[in-house]
């Protein structure tokens, strides 16, 4: 057998006992061992034999006859240690009284009450193992209390009942499941006093497990004893067993058997400890796919309550009577966080970030497809809205949308390296670098790729102005390592997170994957800051691969989030706050396209025998306020000229004549934030039309306009 706690070493390696008189070795001395409180009555003490891990306790002579020197030796002549064993036939706690004496009989010393042992009661060792399940008494469930669940023709239906906890049944035909959490007071007294129980009942159903799944390791407590308790009791006066068992994922070592009660018929509540000696495994399972289970076989059409349930891991040990770790309420929940916390973050709250939840981006600068840009090597274009692309290798990364998961899609033609950034400034900027002193922020990437790439993300500062000293497709990014870790332009200052200064994540092949990080700073840090930025690097992208990016976030708190949902015209208004046009989403600016374009009354005057077109002021205001004054431009829907309208000419509500006009023939005055306005730049005749009737002349211009306040565009 392994080493057992319940004996317990009497003394050190080597003790030598004197006598009192003479200070001599006590040579012939006798060691008497008793029952504590039973003075008089001898209680075994063994020695161990035997070699690891295959020990055996055998039993030694009463009284024991010290050595010529005063040491303890066996009926061999061999030095011994002797070894207490506090318990009685039961296993409750029974200590021993030692007395010692000369061969001739007189006294020398006794001791009571030894070894210390603390006493559990209810032939019980009290455990100060740690319990490895979650949730044991069902402190957290999923569920209204009362439930009954309804099935008909399922095979190992698998429920989620409780953090922690699954049923998995089988129903050939109709079958039940209810499910009540029992919360009995404090008066009762219930063994392991838990403040509550799971009651189970079942109907129809040919097989129902209670399951607790381990992740990780596909050898966990391997090689090892492994032991348990659970409290339980059965309804309707007749006896049932519950066994509980361990399995493993994927191997030879499944349905273990843990603990094997017999719930009796009196419909009283106990303990059932047990243990195992768990074999090795031989599960080819990896992290984080592996898993153990820990399960009940829940007997059929029977009514019976479990709570307290507990699993510990003693090694070598085999510890078969472990007593309930007792724990608060408080507790139990604390354990849960890991359920909780991936719920959490895909619990959405609303981001700092415009428009990087990527399928609602209204993508209005060139629409959903964006081809390579001949713009150089370590340039930065704005490809969509509030998203700068960044590439490493001169026109070599396209920007596209599918139409089936939306998301925004990089694909490199060459073999380069991207990234994607994100300028925020003035209140926007502030907010988030106020929240960072306050509590931190925490920044979400979403995404996948065709093989493993590697991202990382950064945060950074400024106290000038978003576009300060760059140039022509200049971002704030001019380089990025290996693992897309970038280096900036003068005048940028990274938000530090310690003790990394980045977050690097490492997605994996074809798996939607979500990663975050909470960024922490020093309260005075980084508050004189006026321009913000994200930027999101990637390693090297092979041509022919793409990545596809779900969302990026920056959420106040520690907890990283996706975004919260919004509907399309929530992220178009947030977005037409740095640039709106009044063509249609996917039509870029400078398109042919007669949709949506406005139309401006101007001055119409019969000329002899023409009709003509003088130019007269007009205004146009924008859907959203922008973030700054914006820079306007107009385009003829006709030909898509850019700085040209489309006069139009009327008389008797016909259409006369038609063509480009120079924009240049208004003066643009009074822009802002809200509108623009023109006026006229000189009176003379712009377009006619021969006076067929000089009834109702009427003039026009017809045009498209973008309005483009976008931050560190160059």
């Amino acid at each position: 057998m392994a080493i057992d706690s319940h004996y317990i070493p009497a003394f050190s390696i080597e003790d030598v006992l004197l006598d009192k008189d003479t200070g001599a070795p006590l040579t012939g001395g006798l060691v008497y061992f008793e029952i504590d409180d039973q003075r008089g009555v001898l209680k075994p003490v063994y020695q161990i034999t035997g070699a690891s891990p295959d020990y055996t306790y055998t039993q030694l002579p009463n009284p024991l006859t010290l050595s010529a020197i005063g040491t303890f030796e066996d009926s061999l002549g061999n030095p011994v240690i002797p070894y207490f064993y506090p318990y009685d036939a039961s296993g409750n706690v029974e200590l021993y009284y030692l007395r010692v004496t000369s061969a001739e009989g007189v006294e020398q010393f006794t001791r009571e009450a030894v070894p210390y042992v603390v006493s559990a009661g209810n032939n019980i060792v009290t455990s100060v193992l740690e319990n490895e399940l979650t949730n044991p008494q069902f402190a957290e469930v999923l569920f209204t209390s009362p439930i009954t669940f309804t099935f008909n023709a399922v095979a190992d239906e698998v429920i989620t009942i409780a953090p922690g906890w699954d049923v998995v049944l089988t129903s050939p035909g109709v079958g039940s499941l209810t499910l009540t959490i029992i919360t009995p007071t404090g008066s009762l007294n219930r063994i392991t006093n838990p403040g509550t129980l799971l009651n189970i009942k079942s109907t129809g159903l040919t097989s129902l497990k209670l399951r607790q799944r381990l992740y990780g390791s596909p050898n966990l407590w391997g090689s090892g004893y492994l032991t348990a308790t659970f409290i339980a009791k059965t309804y309707g006066g007749t006896s049932t067993v519950l066994n509980m068992y361990y399995s493993q994922s994927n191997g030879a070592v499944v349905d273990e058997l843990l603990v094997s009660a017999t719930l009796p018929g009196d419909g009283n509540y106990a303990a059932y400890p047990g243990s195992a000696l768990i074999p090795i495994s031989n599960s080819a399972d990896f992290f984080p796919n592996a898993y153990i289970d820990i399960y009940f076989d829940i007997p059929l059409t029977t009514e019976i309550d479990i709570s307290s349930v507990m699993v510990s891991f003693t090694n070598d040990v085999n510890v078969d009577n472990i007593l309930y770790d007792q724990t608060s309420y408080d507790r139990q929940v604390d354990y849960t966080f890991h359920y909780y916390n991936p719920l959490l973050q895909f619990k959405p709250i609303p981001s700092y970030l415009v428009a990087w939840d990527f399928p609602l981006n209204p993508a209005q600068i060139f629409g959903d497809s964006v081809g390579t840009q001949a713009i150089g090597a370590n340039k930065s274009y704005y490809a969509w809205d509030q998203t700068i692309v960044f590439q490493t290798a001169d026109n070599s990364i396209a920007v596209s949308r599918e139409s089936t998961s939306l998301y925004m899609n990089l694909t490199a033609t060459t073999t380069t390296q991207a990234a994607v950034i994100q300028y925020l400034s003035g209140t926007q900027a502030q907010l988030i670098l106020n929240q960072m002193a306050l509590e931190g922020v925490s920044v979400m990437f979403a995404g996948s790729t065709t093989t493993p790439k590697t991202f990382t993300v950064s945060l950074w500062w400024s106290v000038n102005p978003i576009g300060t000293g760059m140039t022509s497709n200049d971002s704030l990014v001019t380089g990025l390592d290996a693992t897309g870790y970038p280096t900036v332009a003068a005048g940028w200052t990274e938000i530090t997170k310690l003790p990394l200064q980045k977050a690097t994540f490492t997605t994996l092949t074809n798996i939607y994957q979500m990663n975050g990080f909470s960024n922490y700073i020093e309260p005075t840090a980084y508050l004189t800051g006026v321009s913000f930025a994200i930027v999101v690097g990637s390693s090297s992208i092979p041509a022919g691969e793409k990545i596809s990016i779900a969302s990026i976030s920056i959420v106040p708190g520690k907890i990283p989030t996706i975004p919260a949902p919004q509907t399309l015209d929530q992220v178009l208004k947030e977005c037409e706050f740095y640039y709106e046009k009044s063509y249609s989403n996917s039509s870029a600016a400078g398109a042919v396209d007669g949709q949506n374009s406005l139309i401006s009354a101007q001055n119409a005057a019969i000329v002899t025998t023409q009709v003509g077109l003088y130019a007269s002021g007009f205004n146009i205001s924008f859907k959203n306020s922008k973030i700054t004054t914006p820079a306007v431009n107009l385009f003829s829907p006709s030909t898509g000229v850019g700085t040209a309208v489309s006069g139009l000419v009327y008389t008797e509500n016909v259409l006369r004549n038609s063509g480009d006009l120079d924009l240049a023939n208004w003066t643009q005055t009074a822009i802002g934030s809200k509108n623009v306005y023109y006026v006229p730049a000189n009176s003379t005749y712009l377009l006619g039309a021969a006076a067929v009737s000089t009834t109702n002349p009427q003039a026009f211009i017809n045009y498209h306009y973008v309005a483009d306040a976008r931050l560190g565009l160059v």
